[in-house]
């Protein structure tokens, strides 16, 4: 009995020590398991974040190309185009390209961690940029509302607007045409210049063929409303003083074939590469100028703007009410500004000349307050890297 016991017992003990062991070689197996699980766990995260930051340097080279497009748009290459970046863990560019509307580049901006000859991960994004008016000051014309030239009325410079252009019989815009609506041309209108419509181009009679420019239709144009702090630009004219009196006026002060304005554009002329100030007069209400009447310098209105027969302004013209509406042999030598929807009518031989110098000098005030250069984000897409 004593021998089957211990007999028994052996054998217990030997199963014992075989569950033991496969216990041990189970948890052994599961802790190699768990090991290599956690590690493979581990790689992918890393690579996870690694990803996430060669995204974000693909975004900050798209941001660095767009910074250097606000500075200059016009120049190619782009100043650090194919340049290598280090930011952070990793490295970036960027490549700026021409689309085929004159006003839009592409941008491709490259990511990659740690760098981009041991790349473990790499993005490349796209994105299409659109340059905003840089200002409206920089335009002959610069309409909220509808344009129309009639007989030989001419715009000398380029033109933007929000609204439609008509323009008829001999009408002429020597520059190019940015609108956000409709274009049509009729009799021998001309347009030495391209033209951009967000809308439709149409044309009759001789004028289809008098455009010497492209001619792009349901285009994309962004028209930055014009806005001017009136406070601001009032308490200026009232500050002025011209033959003892500020350049602040009611309507029915002023005389429309003698106005009692300033006679040149500047209040502190130009020096040493300084634009100069310019004589800021505010009309309160409608302001009519008739005969061979002569303006000179910033003229800003709070109604409606009349120019008839020979008047001549030299200067920038702004209207916010109802309409501008220029007669006969008007001359404008500066440019025209409308907002709030004010539409302009150019009869007879009315024409305008934009001068650069009055822009800069007016430009240089700061009295904008929504037409600083921009950019417009037409896209944006992730592209395969």
């Amino acid at each position: 009995m004593i021998k089957v016991k211990l007999m028994k017992l052996k054998n217990q003990n030997g199963v014992a020590l075989v569950m033991v062991m496969v216990f041990l070689t189970m948890s052994f197996v599961g802790l190699q398991s768990y090991s290599l699980l956690s590690s493979s766990q581990l790689i992918a995260e890393d690579l996870f974040v690694k990803h996430h930051q060669a995204f974000y340097l693909a975004e900050a080279a798209a941001e660095n190309a767009k910074a250097r497009l606000r500075d200059d748009f016009s120049t190619f290459p782009v100043p650090g185009d194919s340049t290598i970046f280090t930011m952070g863990d990793g490295e970036y560019y960027f490549n700026v390209t021409q689309t085929s509307d004159p006003t839009e580049r592409r941008i491709t901006a490259y990511g990659a961690v740690p760098d981009f000859a041991t790349a473990q991960a790499a993005k490349v994004v796209e994105l299409v940029i659109k340059n905003n008016p840089a200002s409206m000051y920089d335009y002959a014309m610069y309409a909220s509302g509808s344009v129309k030239l009639e007989s030989s009325g001419t715009v000398n410079g380029d033109f933007m607007g929000a609204s439609d252009l008509v323009m008829e019989s001999s009408g002429t815009v020597n520059g190019d045409i940015t609108i956000s609506g409709d274009v049509g041309l009729q009799g021998s209108a001309t347009v030495n210049g391209d033209i951009t419509a967000g809308g439709d181009y149409t044309c009759e009679g001789s004028s289809c063929g008098l455009v010497s420019g492209t001619v792009t239709e349901n285009a994309s144009v962004n028209f930055v409303q014009p806005v001017l702090d009136m406070d601001q630009l009032k308490s200026v004219a009232q500050s002025q003083t011209y033959n003892g009196h500020d350049n602040y006026y009611l309507a029915s002060e002023i005389d429309p074939e003698n106005p009692p304005f300033p006679t040149t554009f500047y209040e502190t002329p130009p020096s040493g590469g300084d634009p100069g100030v310019p004589w800021v007069v505010f009309i309160e209400g409608n302001l009519v100028l008739e005969s061979s009447a002569v303006v000179v310098g910033f003229i800003v209105t709070n109604g409606d703007g009349k120019f008839e027969s020979s008047v001549v302004i030299n200067g920038v013209v702004y209207v916010t009410s109802a309409e501008l509406i220029a007669e006969s042999t008007v001359v404008f030598d500066g440019s025209v500004i409308t907002a709030n929807g004010a539409t302009v009518k150019f009869e007879s031989s009315a024409q305008i000349t934009w001068n650069n110098a009055y822009a800069d000098a007016i430009k240089a005030q700061n009295y904008s307050q929504a037409s600083g250069g921009s950019l417009s984000q037409l896209s944006w897409n992730e592209k395969a890297s």
